[in-house]
């Protein structure tokens, strides 16, 4: 529709496939410890925590595939 830039937040994209569809990917990128802080913060168990990442695509491949990695350590601050 003539747009010049459009974003998709998809927390799948790679396994989904629509990685394909996109011109570039920006990766938003944590710590282990961070992205478990903040699952944990949302109530999940350590557990679940992993067992859902296990079922990804790694992060270093996720950012093998990214054109640009973005930093995100901080808070909301």
């Amino acid at each position: 529709d003539g747009a010049s830039l459009v974003v998709l937040d998809v927390p799948l994209l790679f396994e989904s496939g629509w990685d394909k569809e996109c011109d570039g990917v920006a990766f938003v990128d944590a710590s282990d410890a961070v992205r478990f802080a903040r699952t944990a913060a949302r109530g999940w168990s350590e557990t679940m925590h992993r067992r859902r990442e296990a079922t990804q695509l790694p992060v270093e491949e996720k950012k093998k595939r990214s054109r640009w990695v973005v930093s995100n350590e901080g808070d909301r601050e």
